[in-house]
């Protein structure tokens, strides 16, 4: 998704310094590294599970922050928005390694 969107390029999705970290809990959610440094955010339902909570009211944010600049100014960026297969790929805010452990 990150390749078709233009985040990374081909020759970057086979770089070995490509770190994919996956969180997973009521979303299918991984922080992806570029090798340049630049980290992604993308999250999907967890398709197959009795209870799969849909990402369709924060797409929905995301889509309405592009008339309201308010929005827009307080969210991090989007990649890329799929609304039809439940995607979203945002830019990741943190910083170093400042990701949510799953113990806490």
């Amino acid at each position: 998704m990150l390749v078709a969107c233009g985040w990374v390029c081909h020759t970057d999705a086979g770089d070995s310094r490509l770190r994919v970290e996956v969180l997973t809990r009521s979303h299918q959610l991984a922080r992806v590294t570029a090798p340049d440094g630049r980290a992604a955010i993308v999250k999907q339902p967890i398709h197959g599970q009795a209870y799969s909570r849909g990402l369709a009211r924060e797409l929905y944010v995301y889509r309405l922050a592009k008339w309201v600049s308010a929005l827009e100014e307080v969210l991090p960026s989007a990649l890329c928005l799929d609304e039809q297969r439940g995607l979203l790929a945002v830019e990741s805010l943190a910083v170093g390694r400042n990701w949510p452990d799953e113990t806490d």
